[in-house]
């Protein structure tokens, strides 16, 4: 729609007042204006005696004048009505009062009529076509019969000038209202135009809605078996899709009637109750299950879903919803829930017996911690006595018998030394369980620094640089935390080489846990033996070049997963070791240890 000529919105016996009628209008106003003052200054310059004539160009002046105030005011149509039937009324006062239809004031009549027509409709021009037709017909019989007045003559120039307003005004007439119908012919252009792309759009639709009816039936078909529909009062009203093929239950056997006048064996009344107040409620519902019966009275598992329709109105107007049949999904269910009920007994036997065998491992480990403790602490007594009369054989027989004799003597009282400290230890791997303390918070570096005090002599000795970087706190047996730091800093002073030891404790977070290294610049291990250096008695140097028992790393990894943490070694020979062993943070620790 553009501008020029917007859309009419009444009807076509009346016309839309748009702008080239109110174009129109001010010009015909002028022209009317202009028209009769310059009729009104004919009469008085060239007739002063037939003023007479001046009553209609004063009635067609003020006529306009006051459709021009009217027009300025707004009241378009009120204007356009004072001036199509104030210039007709003074058209044909002047052909009464001049000549009849001999008048030169009836040229004025056509454009008049095209006026009315135009601008207020059929109807009015119509209505004043039958007024002219009627006073023409009146001019002719009463001049037949001698009524009107014989008109005096006029100048010719006042009959030139009615006929030029007259024929200016048709003019106007015709050129505004040629290019009203070629809008109007324009407007219908585009209607038309309009039209064909509305259709062009109504069958686009057509066919969009037809491809989403039929994707619809078919995601129905696949998501489900059945289709269903009920009204306002729950009962079912329609139903489609494979619910006789898949439980042979007929269709029929539902329409008219509501779910819960039809059997489930699994829904008590309460469960029927609940499910009508959800419906009345108007929600949807989603996996509703039924257990019901076909002919044969063979049971059928189904399981529906719904939603509320409303109408236009908002009004409740029923439900829809799809159906399955999961007959086989519930009878694979009832077979998963008896294996899982199988599962379970075997489950509850097999953990009843893991549960004895932790028993009677627990009891074992207890028997065997009693009987290292119990043999090492036996074993020591005649090991100090071997070592006692070793050294007392020495003393008396040194230099009585030969080099060979007093080289066994010396290995006797060597051996049964090691033997000592070895059983010792065995009696403290023993204890670490049974001798442990309840966990508490742990500041690490004041455990290192108690196991750096338990060291100072070797410290010392070694002349050893160790720095100690900021360690956390955390859950733990003091103790043992002490002996473990001491174990790890013990072993980098007793492997350190011919330089003097250099030793570093550090300590950095990682996920839910810390990790504390002890490094050392010493002998190094190779990569085949950093695993079994934790074991029992493994060794990797001989005992006369470093003294041990090869129990001190096994107890360091029994300490750390007591604490439930783990600890390895990463190395290079010749250019010393890392220890590192993990400890859970405070806030992710246990209260019990392993």
């Amino acid at each position: 729609m553009n501008d020029e000529y917007p859309r009419p919105r009444e009807p076509i016996d009346r016309p839309m007042f748009w702008e080239p009628s109110l174009r129109f209008l001010k010009y015909a106003i002028a022209c009317l204006l202009a028209g009769s003052s310059a009729y009104l200054i004919g009469i008085f310059i060239f007739a002063p005696d037939q003023t007479v004539r001046a009553v209609e160009p004063i009635w067609i002046f003020l006529t306009t004048a006051t459709a021009w105030v009217l027009l300025s005011r707004g009241r378009i149509e009120t204007a356009f009505f004072v001036l199509a039937f104030g210039t007709w009324t003074a058209v044909t006062g002047l052909s009464i009062f001049f000549g009849g239809v001999r008048s030169t004031s009836v040229i004025l009549y056509p454009p008049i009529i095209m006026t009315v027509g135009w601008l207020l409709g059929a109807r009015s021009a119509a209505a004043v076509t039958l007024l002219t037709v009627a006073a023409t017909f009146g001019f002719v019989l009463a001049e037949s019969w001698g009524l009107l007045p014989l008109p005096a003559a006029a100048p010719p120039v006042l009959y030139w000038v009615v006929q030029s307003g007259a024929f200016i005004f048709s003019a106007i007439v015709i050129v505004f209202l040629a290019r009203s119908y070629q809008g109007r012919l324009k407007e219908a252009d585009k209607l038309g135009s309009d039209l064909a792309q509305r259709i062009t759009e109504i069958k686009a639709a057509e066919q969009a809605l037809r491809i989403s009816e039929a994707r619809f039936r078919n995601l129905t078909e696949l998501s489900s078996d059945w289709y269903w529909e009920q009204d306002a009062q729950f009962r079912f009203t329609n139903m489609a899709g494979q619910l006789f093929e898949k439980t042979g239950i007929r269709i029929e056997d539902h329409l008219g009637k509501t779910r819960w006048d039809m059997p489930a064996a699994n829904l008590s009344q309460a469960d029927w109750a609940e499910h009508r107040a959800l419906l009345e409620r108007h929600q949807p519902f989603y996996g509703f299950e039924m257990q019901r019966p076909d002919p044969g009275g063979r049971p059928h598992w189904v399981s529906i879903s719904g939603q509320p329709l409303f109408d236009d109105a908002g009004r409740f107007a029923g439900y829809c919803g799809v159906g399955s049949d999961i007959t086989e999904r519930k009878l694979a269910q009832l077979v998963l829930a008896n294996m899982n009920a199988a599962l379970d007994a075997r489950v509850k036997s097999r953990t009843a017996e893991l549960e004895q065998a932790n028993e009677a491992l627990q009891h074992s480990n207890m028997e065997l911690q009693r009987f290292v403790y119990v043999a090492s602490h036996d074993l020591k007594t005649p090991l100090r006595s071997i070592a006692s009369f070793a050294q007392l054989l020495e003393k008396s027989m040194s230099g009585k018998l030969d080099a060979q004799a007093d080289d066994w003597m010396r290995r006797i009282a060597a051996n049964a030394q090691s033997m000592h400290r070895m059983l010792g230890d065995l009696r403290a791997y023993a204890q670490l369980d049974s001798a442990a303390r309840p966990f508490e918070r742990v500041e690490l570096s004041d455990a290192c620094r108690a196991a750096l005090g338990w060291l100072r002599d070797s410290v010392q000795s070694s002349g050893a640089q160790i720095s100690c970087g900021a360690l956390p706190a955390v859950l733990g047996d003091t103790l043992q935390l002490t002996q473990l730091f001491q174990n790890l800093i013990g072993n980098a002073l007793m492997y350190c080489g011919e330089a003097a030891p250099k030793i570093e404790i550090s300590a950095r977070d990682e996920d839910d846990h810390h990790i504390i290294s002890v490094s050392d610049r010493g002998l190094g291990i190779e990569a085949g033996h950093q695993q079994r250096i934790f074991d029992m008695f493994y060794r990797l140097q001989t005992r006369q070049a470093y003294p041990g028992t090869g129990i001190g790393l096994a107890v360091c990894q029994r300490i750390v997963h007591r604490h439930r943490g783990r600890i390895w070694v990463e190395s290079e020979p010749g250019k010393g070791s890392t220890f590192r062993f993990t400890l859970p943070m405070l806030e992710n620790s246990r209260d019990s240890p392993v």
